[in-house]
């Protein structure tokens, strides 16, 4: 397997572990089995991740030019004030 093809599937393993964690951030384990008994029941909210995701690849897409600590920190900053890297 080629070092790109594992490096883009840490990125996805990042994100989908993300949006299936998303509903339940700041929810103790304990609150969950309360609430969904059965796993079916979970709400999932289709196409969404976390702060989590989005600075992940913000970093990651900055590396693919150059390790340029610069270039993620705008990275960052078209984030918080554009919405870049989210899924909406």
């Amino acid at each position: 397997m080629k070092l790109e093809d594992k490096l883009l599937g840490g990125l996805w393993g990042v994100v989908v572990g993300d949006a299936f964690g998303f509903p339940f951030q700041f929810i103790s384990r304990r609150e969950m089995e309360i609430k969904y008994p059965n796993p079916i029941e979970v709400p999932m909210l289709d196409g969404l991740w976390s702060d989590d995701s989005s600075l992940t690849l913000a970093t990651a897409e900055a590396l693919t030019k150059d390790y340029d600590i610069n270039s993620i920190a705008k990275n960052f900053v078209k984030w918080y004030y554009n919405g870049e890297f989210t899924p909406r």
